[in-house]
């Protein structure tokens, strides 16, 4: 198995209580930031979200991150997670940010198998090929090409992680090889005989 097959690139609990901390060109557009969280995680985020968005930080450090933790937080508490994508979308001050936001949300929609995730993590990915290293750009469009087969819907499928999603993906997949084999091109299904 390659490193996308088995969700390498996944950030860790620890590291996604970090990320609002983080210096932002620190933050690998090539991670993976969905990682289903408890309820008490999504508020220790939030939590740390908010500590590090404390105005009396010093101006020159301030970033968009902690907004950005504060949307992963948000989503897994199940908030208005589409009003603080928009709003951060709409408001980040760096190219790489708005790539790292729609990567970011993209993730977050497709963890629970939700419609709209592609076209998030596809502008996400566009918008991040100027910073994506060689590897890492092939390990971002070898998983988006993978969960490309998973089927989404409006409502939210049970969270999975993305080893998780990826194994479901290539399961779909084969599924979809396996019957477009077993129907001859040549064969009329709405006739018997």
């Amino acid at each position: 198995m390659n490193e996308v097959e088995t969700g390498a690139g996944e950030w860790t609990r620890a590291e996604l209580l970090r990320l609002p901390e983080c210096a932002p060109e620190r933050v690998p557009l090539g991670a993976w930031f969905a990682l289903p969280l408890s309820r008490e995680e999504a508020e220790a985020l939030a939590a740390a979200a908010r500590r590090a968005a404390n105005p009396r930080r010093d101006a020159a450090y301030a970033t968009d991150l902690p907004r950005l933790a504060a949307l992963i937080a948000a989503f897994w508490r199940g908030g208005r997670a589409r009003d603080e994508y928009r709003s951060l979308r709409a408001t980040a001050r760096a190219p790489r940010m708005r790539a790292l936001v729609d990567l970011v949300y993209g993730q977050l929609l497709i963890s629970r198998r939700l419609r709209g995730a592609h076209v998030h993590l596809q502008a996400g990915f566009h918008a991040a090929v100027p910073w994506l290293g060689a590897a890492e750009y092939f390990r971002v469009l070898q998983r988006h090409e993978c969960l490309g087969h998973l089927v989404l819907g409006d409502e939210p499928a049970p969270p999975a992680c993305l080893a998780e999603l990826l194994r479901e993906a290539r399961v779909v997949r084969m599924l979809a090889k396996g019957r477009a084999a077993a129907v001859p091109a040549d064969c009329r299904m709405d006739t018997i005989g």
